[in-house]
């Protein structure tokens, strides 16, 4: 059974910054007392309305359109990755910059993601023809993964709990170890590539989803027709050995978006074919197959308690499924496609990226919007939460990283 949400005719008012909660952050060593006063400039020039909240803080230093963003693990830091050939390190509290990153070279870096280790002390950013590049955060030292081949890796990914960092995009999947970057596994990728990865939860597992990344096929910009080579197929991997457990096989073209749910029990793909399937984990048994988006599936995501699941694709629609009862709930506002999703740490927010250049902030339960964000930019190709949930960051193709308060007050039931 399907429900179709629209827009809520007026978005909730919300809260910008709370001043008690900065001064108690500062009292804490949490704030940086530039921060504080970055509040008050905010306030001064007009820049925090504290009844809608539309803008917290942008940090600009790009030159070009911003790819990605990530907070660290404590939630002090925020990484950016640019098509300027260049990742900033943000103090996420006050938003000076802390430090610059140049992995490869202008023009041609194309970050197919960056992430932070668990331990939040390494950044492993991707570049084009370089292979992976390890950052030390507190001083800045790189080491770099060389490629096999001359290719952009497209996507990467964190061991949870560990050191092994999956890289792929150029011809297989690498195990490497950070922050030295020594390759302990290979796993061969089938014909065309490898269009997504993640890990299990327990770390223990890899799957991958085979074909041409989003950035490739179709890019944010206009449409386009999966290879004819794309692998087609979902790939799981003891993340040990490198041995090959499954081989799933259903889909139609590239397979754009992977994710595993909370417990490890389910394996969810999207792709080229507008479908979502889902596999058995621990089998590999196909299950539920569900259509109705419109067009390719850019993005999933399990939400922490693993009762729902999300998915967002090229005709903008973000659909809500309840895994107990099946029921879907359809989330419309985006105009064009929306490429990012994310369930905030609680899972009572869910965050859409769209073409539209419009940040939307979902109840996920109740299928309403709560509110939605916008910055100068056309597009938005990524969102994510801070640890706590209190502040959701968006990368956009105006150079800019966008900050928001994320949480809504209440309003009457």
């Amino acid at each position: 059974m399907d429900r179709r949400s629209s827009p809520a005719p007026t978005p909730s008012p919300w809260s910008r910054i709370n001043v008690a909660r900065a001064e108690a952050l500062i009292a804490a060593g949490r704030m940086r007392p530039a921060g504080f006063a970055a509040i008050e400039a905010a306030r001064a020039d007009g820049r925090w309305d504290a009844a809608t909240g539309r803008e917290v803080a942008s940090y600009r230093g790009h030159a070009a359109p911003v790819l990605g963003v990530a907070f660290s693990p404590d939630g002090l830091l925020l990484a950016s990755a640019g098509q300027d050939a260049t990742v900033k390190l943000w103090d996420a509290t006050s938003g000076p910059e802390v430090r610059v990153f140049r992995p490869g070279r202008e023009g041609r870096h194309r970050p197919g993601g960056l992430a932070f280790s668990p331990d939040g002390a390494t950044l492993a950013v991707p570049g084009q023809g370089r292979g992976v590049s390890f950052f030390d955060v507190a001083t800045g030292r790189q080491q770099t993964l060389p490629a096999s081949r001359d290719a952009a890796p497209t996507s990467l990914a964190f061991q949870p709990r560990g050191r092994l960092l999956a890289l792929a995009g150029d011809g297989a999947v690498r195990l490497a170890e950070a922050p030295t970057g020594a390759t302990r596994l290979t796993l061969p990728s089938g014909e065309g590539g490898i269009a997504s990865l993640t890990f299990s939860p327990d770390g223990q597992t890899v799957v991958t989803g085979g074909g041409w990344p989003v950035s490739v096929v179709q890019g944010p910009r206009g449409k386009g027709v999966p290879p004819s080579n794309a692998d087609q197929a979902v790939r799981v991997w003891d993340a040990a050995t490198g041995r090959e457990r499954f081989a799933l096989r259903g889909h139609v073209g590239s397979v754009f978006a992977v994710a595993v749910s909370p417990d490890g029990s389910q394996i969810a793909s999207g792709g080229a074919d507008g479908t979502v399937r889902f596999w058995d984990a621990a089998t590999g048994a196909a299950g539920d197959v569900v259509r109705g988006q419109s067009g390719p599936v850019f993005a999933l995501a399990f939400s922490p308690d693993g009762r729902s699941f999300a998915s967002a694709g090229d005709d903008g629609k973000v659909r809500v499924r309840d895994l107990a009862s099946g029921e879907i709930t359809e989330l419309a506002g985006h105009h064009g496609w929306a490429l990012g999703l994310a369930f905030s740490p609680d899972g009572a927010r869910l965050a859409s990226a769209g073409g539209d250049g419009a940040v939307r902030l979902w109840d996920p339960s109740r299928g309403r919007e709560l509110l939605t964000l916008r910055g100068p930019g056309d597009r938005v190709t990524h969102v994510a939460f801070s640890p706590d949930g209190r502040a959701l960051a968006s990368a956009a193709d105006d150079g800019a990283v966008w900050v928001w308060d994320s949480d809504p007050a209440p309003t009457p039931r």
